[in-house]
Parts: structure tokens; sequence; C-alpha cells
């Protein structure tokens, strides 16, 4: 989506730099001039590309962070289910998971 908005820029900025080197304004009618179809594309490309824009970066941008949020979460959910489990292995003193070198990383502590 991105590379499909610089791109339409890019076309449009092209037929800009075009016409000035021609010494033609950009709408002229004559056939080095202005190409209604490259236009056209560009300009169409380019509000589609900002529509989708808008949607991703400003309508949905609270579920993708609620997203990563929820697999972080998860991911220390896991590791101290983990460090659970072998504690109740080692035993009810706890001697073989702390002389194991087992411990609980520090972002769960």
């Amino acid at each position: 989506m991105l590379l499909d908005f610089t791109g339409g820029v890019f076309s449009f900025a092209q037929m800009i730099v075009e016409s000035v080197a021609l010494g033609k304004p950009l709408f002229a009618a004559d056939s080095q001039g202005f190409n209604i179809v490259k236009f056209l594309l560009s300009i169409i490309a380019i509000i589609f590309d900002l529509i989708f824009m808008f949607q991703h970066y400003v309508l949905y941008r609270d579920q993708w962070a609620g997203k990563k949020a929820q697999k972080g979460r998860m991911a220390k959910l896991q590791s101290v289910n983990r460090n659970i489990d072998e504690l109740k292995e080692s035993g009810i003193d706890g001697e073989k998971f702390i002389s194991n070198d087992a411990r609980l990383p520090p972002d769960v502590i």
C-alpha cells in the first residue's frame, strides 16, 4: 500500500517535471504534454491509498496495539507457568529448583 502510494506520487511528479522540462503547462492538450490516463491512474491510486492508510493508521490502530499487548501477556504467562511447573517438580522446599539455577525472568518478577 505504501509502495503503491509512492508510485502514484512519483508518477504525478514525473508529469510535473516533464511539463517544466518541455516548458509547457501541465494540462496542455498537445500530444507531447498531458497524458490523461497516467494522470487519472496516479490520482486514483493516491486517493485509494490515502483511504487505506487512514483506515489502517487512524481508525483501527487500537485493534493492532491490543493484539500485540495480548501476545506479550500470553508469552509472560507461559513463562510463569513453565517456572511453576519446574518448581513443582523440584519438590516442596524448592532446593532442586534453586540448585538448577532456574530463575524467573526479570520481566516477570
